[in-house]
């Protein structure tokens, strides 16, 4: 009767050490499989800090540049407009003196004839001024749609940029997730370590 107890308690010891046996198996692979969970990510924050600090850099630089542009093209066609308001204001200032001009011709005139040239000669010169100063109303106007355009266009990039970065604020907020979840799984593989010991 006695050798059958212990042969029955040997029995039941072996099938328990079997179960602790396959329970410390599983936790290793469970240990195995996060530490590999741990590396891939270990991995993948590294490489969004790295694409973090280039598009911090990039950014910077393309801001830096677009802003140049910016001031660039604003002083540019400032001065252009300057300069055709000048001309034009010379222009109307002529025209104005010519009229003048002419109406001082018309009466004390001695012969019709030379009345007459005088005048057409006047109404060409007038007319004359009259389209420089539309063409130069017509090319300040474009210049002016022009600046507008640029500028339109340079503070579109300028807010991609904000929005870049904002992506990348985004991704940081996942790097710092990423290092909370590599804490949580160093945590569990220490408390699978100790378990494991316990077993031994």
């Amino acid at each position: 009767i006695q050798n059958r107890v212990i042969a029955e308690q040997i029995k039941k010891l072996s099938i328990d050490n079997g179960k602790y046996e396959k329970q410390l198996q599983e936790k290793d692979l469970t240990i195995k499989a996060i530490q590999k969970e741990k590396e891939d990510l270990i991995r993948t924050n590294q490489q969004f800090a790295q694409k973090a600090q280039e598009g911090q850099k990039q950014s910077q630089h393309n801001g830096e540049k677009l802003l140049k542009e910016l001031q660039e093209s604003r002083t540019l066609h400032m001065n252009q407009i300057n300069e055709y308001k000048r001309r034009i204001e010379e222009l109307e200032l002529n025209n104005e003196q010519l009229r003048q001009k002419e109406m001082a011709h018309v009466e004390p005139q001695t012969t019709p004839s030379l009345n007459n040239e005088e005048r057409q000669k006047f109404e060409q010169e007038i007319n004359k001024l009259n389209q420089e100063n539309e063409q130069y109303k017509k090319k300040f106007d474009e210049i002016q749609n022009q600046y507008q355009s640029k500028e339109n266009q340079l503070r579109q990039e300028i807010e991609q940029l904000k929005n870049n970065s904002e992506q990348r604020q985004h991704e940081e907020n996942l790097n710092n997730e990423l290092r909370d979840k590599n804490a949580q799984i160093d945590a569990l593989k220490a408390e699978l370590e100790e378990a494991k010991a316990k077993n031994d």
